[in-house]
């Protein structure tokens, strides 16, 4: 993966730090260094939400945390920040919860609010290895 190219790195950390304050959440520090880094991914058909001037608007991490906190029919908690949208509506999100902090949970749209959502990784990193390693295999 290429990194961005150092003019456009303060961008970014600007854009990192206000989303941080307008989601309500700390960020983990591999999901931080993600953002910091490489704004959003896009590889094949894997696409993660993300940061910057170039993330297209229907990555924008901060647009979409807050629509799926307040615009949709079963909204995720405050605690989850979204990562991922699966193509049918459900999200893989990392929880700021303190005794789950950094873990990747799959949070199901038809759920209800009250849903506890399945664990799928331990750590943004693990996740996300996981998610490369699955695109090389096909």
């Amino acid at each position: 993966m290429a990194s961005r190219s150092p003019s456009r790195r303060p961008k970014t950390a600007v854009a990192y730090s206000r989303s941080s304050r307008r989601t309500r959440r700390p960020r983990q520090p591999q999901h931080r260094e993600y953002l910091k880094r490489f704004g959003h991914l896009r590889v094949a058909h894997l696409e993660l939400f993300g940061l910057g001037d170039d993330t297209p608007t229907f990555l924008e991490l901060v647009k979409i945390a807050i629509s799926e906190r307040t615009e949709v029919g079963c909204p995720i908690p405050v605690e989850l920040v979204p990562l991922q949208n699966d193509g049918l509506g459900n999200l893989y999100c990392i929880t700021t919860k303190p005794e789950e902090a950094g873990a990747i949970v799959f949070w199901d749209h038809e759920g209800g609010p009250h849903q506890v959502p399945d664990r799928i990784a331990p750590s943004f990193a693990e996740w996300l290895v996981q998610l490369l390693d699955d695109l090389d295999e096909r």
